[in-house]
Order: structure tokens, then sequence, then C-alpha cells
């Protein structure tokens, strides 16, 4: 079976994109994030669109998104460039303390699937990934369909659903010690290792093997980057890197 194969990323919505239609519809109140009054793209939520740059493919594993309800309107938000490069792949879900969604039970409950948790791992962490050369057992091979639970949020926020969540603590956790500094600019996590979530899927990837998505997800999430950094310094695309050009040590 190859490992990707290309779709028309543009010929049908995400789940994410449904889940985040219907969080807007049953919101009592507007959400206002950071430069709400910002012209965005209705779909990539950039004001500088990289709609363009999105490229989808399918692939040989699941992915389940498991977001805090204010991750799901933020702009800034990375876990949606997972759902955008593996779109036939990628369920999403609003995390909620007392009650798990029916369609995610229905996953969980699917026995020809396995799983392995992306989380921050401090507890229940059967492996790990890091930057040493030492070699790391992997999951072994099975005829079950790989899936892989990401916990969306903050990292205050995915603690706080890890710990809330017993039914979590069942799978086997995926301990991230990413091998770079997070390049992530919009948003300042408390510790230098903490990276954001579309960078931990993409360690996730290179440790299972995954070389071709994770470079995929790589380079969108660099367009993404760099495309927001931009908005933020009311600069062009352009312009942001020819500055970076010209001032590589800033």
């Amino acid at each position: 079976m190859p490992d990707l194969m290309t779709l028309d990323s543009m010929s049908h919505d995400t789940r994410f994109e449904q889940l985040r239609s219907k969080r807007l519809s049953e919101a009592t109140r507007p959400f206002l994030a950071r430069g709400n009054k910002i012209k965005r793209c209705p779909r990539c939520q950039l004001s500088h669109c990289i709609c363009d740059h999105r490229k989808a493919v399918a692939v040989d594993f699941d992915i389940v998104l498991l977001m805090h309800r204010n991750e799901v309107l933020k702009p800034t938000n990375t876990g949606r460039l997972i759902a955008d490069c593996f779109p036939d792949n990628t369920y999403a879900f609003v995390w909620s303390r007392t009650d798990v969604d029916d369609q995610l039970q229905a996953l969980l409950d699917d026995s020809e699937r396995s799983w392995l948790l992306v989380f921050p791992g401090e507890k229940n962490p059967q492996y790990k990934i890091n930057n040493s050369s030492q070699e790391t057992p992997k999951p072994t091979a099975a005829t079950k369909k790989t899936t892989l639970l990401i916990i969306d949020g903050t990292w205050k926020q995915a603690r706080k659903i890890y710990g809330q969540s017993p039914w979590l603590h069942q799978f086997p956790a995926l301990s991230l010690t990413p091998s770079t500094t997070s390049q992530y600019n919009m948003r300042k996590a408390p510790e230098e290792f903490q990276t954001s979530t579309a960078e931990a899927f993409i360690d996730t990837l290179e440790y299972l093997g995954k070389p071709a998505p994770s470079r995929l997800l790589h380079e969108y999430f660099q367009v993404f980057n760099h495309h927001y950094h931009a908005s933020r310094l009311n600069m062009t695309p352009e312009q942001l890197a020819q500055k970076i050009t010209d001032n590589p040590s800033e």
C-alpha cells in the first residue's frame, strides 16, 4: 500500500471545519480572539490566505483531535493543520469532562484499532520520542489500524484534559522530547521545549517512520507560521521574507 495518495484538498470540508461550524452555531456570544477585527479568509482563518498552499493526502493511519472547546475557534490553533493535510483520516471532537461524544465512543469501541496517545507525557509514557542516539523501541506492527489520539490545547489545558479524563489513561502515551526548539511564533509556551500541536505531531510521524506525511505537515506549518507572523507585523509574507533575508540574525 503506498504511503501517500494525493487528494483534491479543496473538494470538501474537513471534520475540523465541520466541528468549527457547529461550535459557531452553538455559541451564545461572539468569540473575540485577539485580532478579531482583522479581515480573514473564512477557510484558513488568516489575513494572508494560505489555501493555495494546502495539500491533502491519504495515509494508512487515523488521527483523532480531542480539542479544548476554545481551541476550535482560535485562528492560532495548529491542530487544524493536521486536518487540512490528512482530511480523510482526521476526526475532530470537543473534549467534555462529563461526556464522550457518541461518534468518538464508537471509534474507541472499534476492536480493529490500535491506539496511541500523543500527550506531553509525564504520566503513562510507554514510548518516548527524543533526539538521543539511543534507539527507542517502537510499537510493534499489527493488523489493527493505528489511531493517534492528540490532545489539542495549551499545555495547561492538555494536562487538565488528561487528568480529568480517566478513560484516556488506558492508552499508551508517546512522551515527546522535541529534537528542536519550537518555531511557533503565535504563542509563547511556558517552557522552551514545549511545542505546538502540529510540531508535536511532526515529531510523532518521524518517530513512527512516516517521513513523507511528516514533511508535508512541516512544510504547511512553516507556511502557516510565516503568513501569520507577517500579519502580526503588519507586513506581507514577501516583505517578511525579505526582512529575514536582509537581517538573518534577528
